[in-house]
Parts: structure tokens; C-alpha cells; sequence
């Protein structure tokens, strides 16, 4: 009894080390296609169509589980950019942190301060510009950081040669 309570709630049921990692990456695919889906359903009911939180509820609750299921998971195994990125490649990632951090700010002061306008648009036409002007403003601060940090580096050159 106890060894078929076991083999129940266990994922796998090959002894195999490949047959189970190619098991675990279909859990994994079917447990992100869920959190699809309910991303889905909670912008679809809850953005577009305007339905109460009772209706989009479920999915918000079903996605949140899942967001902190990976965060914990991937935090106990040490499955985080910290532990596996190399100082060059951390230093790149955090590079486009900020600038995404910083085009944000500038795009709700656009649409807040500038338009005079709520920070989330309404209606599909303000959502496509919206998008746009995020995308716009995102490539001018990370090709402005890009120079700065090019222009830093020929000074650092030059001046080590001097």
C-alpha cells in the first residue's frame, strides 16, 4: 500500500535518467502553457472585455501560484542569474534592467505629465501607440547607454595609454 501511495505522487516512473528529465520538461511545458492560458484569460476578461474580478479571479490565482511555485523553486535549487551568469554577463543583464527601468519612468511621465492622460490606455488604437512609444523611447535611452558606455571605455583606453 505505502509503495503504490509513493509511485502515485511521484512525477516519473522510469528509473532512467533521460526518459525522466524528458518527463520533467513536458510537466514543465504543461504546467507553462496553464500559466499561459490563464495570463490570457486574465487580460482578455479583466482588460478587454471589462468583466468583474469574480469572473478572471481563478486564472489571477491559478497564475500567481505558479509565479511563486518557479520564484521558490528556481530560489532552493539556485536556478537564478546571480548563481549562473558569469560578472560580464550580469553586469549586461543589469544594463538593460535600467534601461528598461528608465524608459518606463519616462513613458508614465509622457502619458501622465506631457498628454495629460490615465498611464494605462484604453481602446486598441491607444494601446498600439502606447506600445509604440514604449519601443521608441526604450531604443533611444539604450542606444544613449550603449554610447556612454562605448565612449567610457575609448576614454579608459586613451587615458591608460597616455
Amino acid at each position: 500500500m505505502k509503495d503504490n501511495v509513493r509511485k502515485w505522487l511521484r512525477i516519473t516512473e522510469h528509473e532512467d535518467e533521460r526518459v525522466q528529465a524528458l518527463e520533467y520538461r513536458s510537466y514543465a511545458e504543461a504546467g507553462f502553457l496553464v500559466a499561459v492560458i490563464c495570463f490570457l484569460d486574465m487580460v482578455i476578461r479583466g482588460v478587454f472585455l471589462d468583466r468583474p474580478l469574480s469572473e478572471w479571479a481563478f486564472s489571477a490565482a491559478v497564475f500567481v501560484v505558479f509565479i511563486l511555485y518557479v520564484y521558490i523553486r528556481n530560489t532552493s535549487f539556485r536556478i537564478r542569474d546571480e548563481d549562473l551568469l558569469e560578472p560580464d554577463e550580469l553586469k549586461e543583464k543589469r544594463h538593460d534592467e535600467v534601461t528598461f527601468f528608465i524608459a518606463f519612468a519616462l513613458y508614465v511621465g509622457w502619458r501622465k505629465v506631457y498628454r495629460d492622460m490615465e498611464v494605462l490606455p484604453s481602446g486598441w488604437v491607444d494601446w498600439a501607440q502606447s506600445l509604440l512609444a514604449l519601443i521608441v523611447i526604450y531604443t533611444v535611452i539604450y542606444g544613449f547607454l550603449y554610447l556612454a558606455k562605448r565612449a567610457a571605455r575609448l576614454f579608459k583606453k586613451s587615458s591608460g595609454n597616455s
